[in-house]
């Protein structure tokens, strides 16, 4: 048995089997609609990265910074607050 994993086992899930089978059979050679289909998961994957997660992260530092949320306040243990359920909250 094989254990090593290759980037076909990246497309298992992700690309329905169907949709495998109809490029392959345009195509007519499976090395090929592998690579096609790791080509465009790539592209996929480069593109939410750059314009989701990039500008995601950006706009995470700019908001931490206007509440002056600084690296050690992120890093430090939170208050101690008591547990008060909801039946006590509502008499007060």
């Amino acid at each position: 048995m094989n254990s090593q994993l290759s980037s076909l086992d990246l497309l298992r899930g992700f690309v329905p089997y169907e949709l495998s089978n109809l490029v392959f059979s345009i195509i007519g050679n499976r090395t090929a609609t592998n690579k096609l289909f790791n080509k465009i998961l790539f592209k996929t994957q480069d593109r939410a990265y750059k314009f989701i997660w990039v500008p995601r992260c950006q706009d995470i530092i700019e908001w931490e910074k206007s509440k002056y949320i600084t690296s050690v306040a992120k890093h430090a243990k939170a208050p101690y607050r008591p547990i008060i359920s909801t039946s006590q909250r509502n008499k007060v």
